[in-house]
């Protein structure tokens, strides 16, 4: 019982607290393998630019509205200097567990962002809001700014962002929920502090990261890591990448190292696959032990029309090796659709099996999601 009652908490709290960020990943099998594209951050998501806000209306939206793409819904007008945008997003969530079922409906994010360019080269982006989940959050209205960085271009291939922001490892998949960033601690407001160096080319692309945990806040054992960090990235024909990741990081109870291989790539003309690929190992400081955690996440995409995307997924997590009632593994199926630019709606489901409970457990959600 008390294994399940752990069981249903994690998934509680997983899918209570979700935070998606709008990198459309799948996007690069369509002819844009780097994220500056279409977002001013180096590693997607965050701010769009201009040509961003285009392709929002032009290739990703099902029906097409000039006015929709525009920032705010062309209701505040853009400058050189100053940038807008934003997001307002509810879930429905639902958890199955052999003891109970379980679901929620409730606002996870209300936040404004504003980019402004106080020189030729540089700008600043940030995030006002406040911070969503279910009526019983402990946070529920507090504010919060999940990022707030400088962003430096000395010339048209490289980038330096300095300021609070996710640390760009793996694949910026909008579900930061999944086993492959919860379980290594790259889900759910995990912004840091951070110095990052990007160089890109026509057929590549590299990442390096310093991170300094959480400056502003009292430092504890899930927020005081120092990590140093790399990520390279292989464009192949314009349409596919792939590449790897590792980080190095220390705090006072362990140090840890992680690896991971990721690749985004067409199989179709209207189909694409996702893969990524996480190993971890962490020394803990108090013990003479170590801790060794696999996860894998794999999706298939299939677009029918403009606008619409239906996956099927799989997912596997292993978080000792030497033991296989550590395991978790399932497939599960997703639908996305954009009506109209800068408007979205999501469902997922998926089941898991356990194999310490040797039982099942499913769990989904339904987002609706605008973005400015």
């Amino acid at each position: 019982m008390k294994s399940l009652l752990k069981l249903y908490f994690v998934f509680g709290v997983i899918f209570s607290s979700s935070s998606f960020s709008y990198a459309y990943i799948e996007n690069v099998t369509k002819g844009y393998p780097t994220c500056l594209s279409c977002h001013y951050s180096p590693s997607g998501g965050d701010l769009l630019t201009e040509y961003g806000r285009s392709l929002s209306n032009e290739m990703m939206s099902t029906f097409s509205n000039e006015n929709f793409a525009k920032p705010l819904f062309d209701v505040v007008k853009e400058s050189k200097w100053a940038k807008y945008g934003g997001d307002l997003r509810t879930v429905q969530t639902y958890v199955d567990t052999p003891g109970s079922t379980n679901g929620r409906l409730f606002l996870m994010q209300a936040n404004a962002e504003i980019g402004l360019e106080f020189h030729e080269k540089a700008m600043f982006v940030g995030t006002v809001g406040v911070q969503g989940g279910p009526n019983e959050s402990d946070a529920r209205g507090d504010f919060i700014s999940e990022r707030h960085y400088v962003l430096v271009t000395p010339n048209q291939t490289s980038r330096i962002r300095v300021g609070k922001f996710r640390t760009n490892f793996g694949i910026n998949d909008p579900n930061h929920t999944r086993a492959i960033k919860s379980r290594i601690h790259f889900g759910f407001l995990s912004e840091t502090y951070n110095l990052e160096y990007t160089k890109f080319s026509e057929n590549w692309e590299l990442s390096i990261n310093l991170g300094t945990g959480r400056l502003d806040k009292e430092r504890t054992n899930s927020n005081d890591e120092d990590a140093l960090s790399a990520k390279f990235t292989h464009f192949i024909n314009g349409k596919s990448r792939i590449g790897g990741s590792l980080l190095y990081g220390t705090k006072d109870t362990e140090d840890r190292f992680v690896l991971a291989a990721h690749g985004i790539f067409p199989v179709a003309k209207k189909f694409y696959g996702i893969f990524e690929i996480d190993y971890e190992n962490s020394d803990v400081k108090s013990a003479p032990s170590t801790n060794e955690l696999v996860t894998m996440h794999t999706r298939f995409g299939y677009k029918p029309l403009k606008g619409l995307l239906a996956y099927a997924l799989y997912d596997y997590t292993k978080a000792n090796l030497e033991s296989s009632l550590s395991e978790a593994f399932g497939p599960g199926f997703g639908v996305q659709w954009f009506p109209y630019p800068h408007f979205e709606l999501s469902l997922e489901l998926q089941r898991q099996r356990i194999r310490a409970l040797n039982d099942n457990v499913d769990a989904g959600f339904l987002v609706a999601h605008i973005y400015f």
